[in-house]
């Protein structure tokens, strides 16, 4: 794709997308397997493709056109990469500043610097306790940290919420962060996930539309905010793929890797070095035979002449 302008496209609403035309299409432009595709799409979240050509961005855009699902385009020279991704042990939240704590150490973020703040859950089922992580992104370079609560610190994280959607703006706070300050059940499938890097593609998604609406658009329009987006929706045949769904499309990914991946069995090197210390012969070719004969004779008389030239040689001196 030199000469090129490289794109990614990413949605501007929750969906529904469809997830078996889009993974057909991209494992069509991208070589993916596909029974891998649908995971690989889930798993991106509302960032559908990144470092996409025109002729990727005509397809999955007639797509997502032909469903009323808008969408933007943010040339990939200008997505800020994150420098940093790292968990802290506590938050406080005032009007000019959100102070992080990671063990003895303080982050400050100003209001200029502030991205994101996006309250998710993460039910990893039975096994494991459900916790709400916090998610707050800076720009500049862009950093995201998240802070868990247990469920039991319910007062304690309400009271941070309390004070982001009182004091910081409301266009940069995810549906999570708006439903908990306004008393509503925040803990919704719409900002449910099961594993961590559901929720990470989720927080980015965000965050890139928020950068996009901060620096690239240049200044806040109506519509552009994040406050109303929860998780990205699927449909497979119809249907929302839920964490059911989500488990079998991720079993038949891990599945037809390891077919690509498993190892060629040993060949018998016995067999392989009785074959080496053999030595081959090679048997002449009919048409070959007759010549090498002449060539013997060839030799022979050759070497009579020079035999009788020596002997009449010496006769002559005598």
């Amino acid at each position: 794709m030199a000469g090129k302008t490289l794109t990614a496209l990413l949605l501007r609403r929750s969906g529904p997308v469809p997830l078996e035309k889009m993974a057909e299409t991209l494992a069509r432009l991208r070589g993916w397997e596909p029974e891998e595709a649908p995971h690989m799409v889930v798993r991106s979240g509302g960032v559908i493709l990144r470092d996409a050509g025109p002729d990727e961005v005509r397809e999955i855009g007639a797509i997502l056109r032909k469903r009323h699902l808008p969408f933007v385009l943010i040339p990939t020279d200008k997505l800020p990469e994150v420098t940093e991704q790292s968990d802290v042990d506590g938050v406080e939240v005032h009007p000019d500043r959100i102070t992080l704590r990671r063990g003895d150490a303080e982050v400050v973020v100003p209001q200029k610097d502030f991205l994101l703040g996006a309250l998710c859950v993460l039910s990893a089922g039975a096994e494991a306790a459900e916790e709400w992580v916090l998610s707050v992104v800076t720009t500049g370079p862009m950093r995201v940290y998240h802070k868990r609560f247990r469920t039991d610190e319910e007062r304690e994280i309400r009271r941070v919420i309390t004070a982001l959607y009182d004091h910081w703006p409301r266009s940069q706070l995810n549906r999570g962060v708006r439903s908990m300050a306004r008393g509503e059940d925040a803990g919704t499938p719409d900002v449910t996930f099961r594993k961590t890097d559901y929720l990470n593609s989720y927080v980015m998604w965000l965050a890139y539309l928020a950068y996009y609406a901060r620096h690239i658009v240049g200044a806040p329009r109506r519509g552009l905010g994040v406050s109303a987006l929860g998780r990205v929706r699927f449909l497979l045949e119809r249907n929302e793929v839920d964490a059911s769904v989500e488990k079998k499309l991720e079993r038949r990914a891990v599945e037809s890797r390891s077919r690509r991946l498993r190892p060629v069995g040993a060949a018998d090197t016995t067999a392989v070095r009785q074959r080496g210390s053999r030595v081959g012969v090679v048997p002449e070719p009919p048409a070959l035979a007759p010549l090498l004969e002449e060539s013997v004779l060839l030799k022979v008389a050759v070497a009579a002449a020079v035999v009788a030239i020596l002997i009449w040689f010496v006769r002559t001196l005598s």
